[in-house]
């Protein structure tokens, strides 16, 4: 595969990363395209709760890896990275941007993916036997044995508390120790801008985001979705606000907390993102700030037309 150039676009939740990849598509490279990196809008059947662009904007931004997925399929990281290598390995002639907040997807497709020789699969099942009253557990336990992946996953983190002890107990390593020890990476040329807007302005657009996504049938995207035969343990329900409506549909979160809920577990996951791009080694801006936009399109251009030294 020849070397691609590639910008990563990062940043948490609401924080303007499509609207900032389409003003400089519209403005600077008209023949972008745009790779989604973001671990809910693969899916398909899932507009409401995840933002995604609608098909008329994917269509005119070139998007690629975005409502692709069915959500009954439990879609991982490996199943993203190889699905990126194949649309990276199209495209060797235009700007590439990669854009979306799932920080697993972007550091794969960076450093590359670890390998492993056995099928875990019945660890995997007995763990997933695990009631949920009894996840605290599981995931004291991962502090025991892996205390460095614990402190990148969160302890509601059903899927990823599971997958880590599912690697310890089948190769009796740690799986933070394991990805120290990945692939060859995709052979890109990268390089990664994380927005950064002000936390006052970010966690006033989650709420309002959120209020418009339940104005706009949150509740009943999640009820299709339970009829399409999509289950609370399928990975696409893990998203939140889904997993929320989830716990209301079944009696577990009364609808006077339903709202507040989910925005609150919002703004908490955009604060992990955050904390999470800047191990990325990001230029950061604020992309309300005319003086930084400016400052970073002259070194994209610069990037995409040659130069390793632009940023």
């Amino acid at each position: 595969m020849k070397p691609v150039r590639v910008v990563f676009v990062v940043g948490p939740t609401a924080s303007g990363k499509s609207d900032f990849v389409h003003n400089l598509i519209d403005t600077v490279f008209p023949n972008a395209v745009v790779i989604g990196a973001d671990s809910m809008q693969i899916y398909t059947r899932m507009r409401i709760g995840t933002a995604k662009p609608s098909p008329e904007t994917a269509a005119r931004y070139r998007y690629r890896l975005v409502d692709c997925v069915d959500p009954t399929i439990n879609f991982s990281v490996a199943d993203y990275f190889h699905a990126a290598v194949k649309e990276l390995s199209a495209l060797t002639a235009q700007p590439v941007f990669v854009v979306g907040g799932t920080g697993l997807y972007v550091r794969a497709l960076k450093c590359g993916m670890f390998t492993e020789t056995d099928d875990g699969g019945a660890i995997r099942s007995r763990l997933e036997q695990t009631p949920p009253d009894e996840l605290p557990a599981l995931y004291e336990r991962l502090r025991t044995v892996d205390p460095a992946a614990a402190q990148t996953i969160s302890p509601g983190d059903r899927r990823r508390i599971i997958r880590a002890l599912e690697v310890y107990e089948k190769t009796g390593e740690p799986i933070s120790v394991m990805q120290q020890r990945r692939s060859t990476p995709v052979p890109l040329t990268h390089r990664t801008v994380e927005l950064c807007v002000p936390r006052s302005t970010l966690y006033d657009r989650i709420n309002r985001r959120v209020l418009s996504m339940f104005g706009a049938g949150l509740i009943d995207e999640v009820k299709s979705l339970i009829s399409y035969g999509v289950t609370a343990g399928n990975t696409a329900m893990q998203g939140i606000g889904y997993k929320e409506v989830v716990s209301h549909l079944s009696g577990a979160l009364p609808y006077d907390e339903l709202i507040t809920t989910v925005q609150q577990n919002t703004r908490r996951y955009a604060k992990r993102q955050e904390t999470w791009f800047r191990r990325e080694d990001p230029v950061i801006i604020d992309p309300e700030n005319i003086m930084e936009k400016t400052a970073i399109i002259s070194k994209i251009a610069a990037f995409f037309g040659g130069s390793d030294d632009a940023f």
